[in-house]
């Protein structure tokens, strides 16, 4: 990140277009990169940190400021299930899975919307307690999951995030 960081004021002075692409687009795909390395190695204090300063950067490409908020919301969420706060997770995700839910309940949704939703559910299922009613809650969220990617494409079931996803929501549900 340091030498983005570096490119951009560099750049900056000389060509405002590589700058911004420099410093504000460049930085989402390498974050995101980090943020999905981390989680796949088990280093979740760094996928959380990625999240984080991911979070904060300037919007870039997105279309829809509360779509990228909430996702990155899920990936700090999936960050915070692989340290244990169980509690942080349910607070950082309450407000996030409505939002996804409702949107998602319009019949409208695109692919980015469903995986997020996924994710999300995931998330707070993995959260969940050990107790008989964190279980079922649990199931029921995992359940949720798996029939939202269900719903997408023959053709999207095929990209590795999806495929990847679904695996780890059927590892979930068998264990």
């Amino acid at each position: 990140m340091k030498r983005l960081d570096d490119l951009a004021a560099a750049s900056a002075g000389t060509d405002a277009t590589m700058a911004r692409r420099i410093g504000v687009f460049a930085p989402h795909g390498l974050l995101e990169t980090i943020y999905s390395a981390a989680i796949h190695l088990g280093k979740y204090d760094v996928a959380a940190d990625a999240a984080r300063r991911h979070d904060s950067l300037p919007l870039g490409q997105a279309s829809d400021p509360e779509l990228h908020e909430a996702l990155r919301q899920v990936e700090l969420a999936r960050a915070l299930v692989g340290q244990g706060k169980r509690v942080e997770v349910q607070a950082t995700l309450e407000p996030t899975l409505a939002m996804l839910r409702g949107r998602v309940s319009t019949g409208t949704a695109t692919l980015s919307l469903r995986q997020g939703c996924a994710e999300a559910l995931y998330a707070a299922a993995l959260a969940q307690g050990d107790d008989p009613a964190g279980r079922a809650t649990r199931r029921r969220l995992l359940d949720e999951a798996s029939a939202l990617l269900a719903g997408v494409s023959a053709e999207a079931r095929q990209l590795r995030s999806l495929r990847q996803l679904s695996d780890e929501i059927a590892a979930a549900r068998d264990s």
